[in-house]
């Protein structure tokens, strides 16, 4: 009787871990999916013919890691910028200054714009 119980708890074990390693494979890949989503910035400025994006980083954030893409809306062009792909260095998260080719945005910084994400709460360090 005692080793039937520890067949039946053995089996059972057996298939939950058979069922939730099919539910871990889904999330692992989902997790793994790069999506890009609109990040929360620090603030910006123009500097010469660049556009410096201030953003969080833990370290490894460059221009590459930044897109775009600009609208015109009633007479003023709209940016709205995204990460596309997350920062992968594990120090201290800080604001670092990037600079974004504002061509690949479809920019021009001699007309009017506005930056359309949302301006991110303070980290407590400001922009290197």
């Amino acid at each position: 009787m005692r080793s039937g119980k520890y067949a039946f708890l053995a089996i059972t074990a057996l298939l939950s871990l058979n069922v939730s390693g099919c539910n871990t494979a889904n999330k692992t890949d989902s997790e793994n999916h790069v999506s890009q989503h609109a990040i929360s910035y620090y603030g910006h400025q123009v500097d010469g013919k660049q556009l410096m994006i201030n953003v969080a980083s833990n370290g490894c954030t460059t221009a590459k890691d930044i897109a775009g893409n600009t609208e015109w809306v009633d007479g003023e062009q709209q940016v709205l910028l995204w990460r596309l792909q997350a920062d992968p260095c594990r120090r201290m998260p800080y604001v670092a200054k990037v600079a974004v080719n504002p061509e690949t945005l479809g920019l021009d910084l001699q007309r009017p714009f506005r930056i359309t994400n949302a301006i991110a709460p303070a980290l407590g360090k400001k922009a290197r």
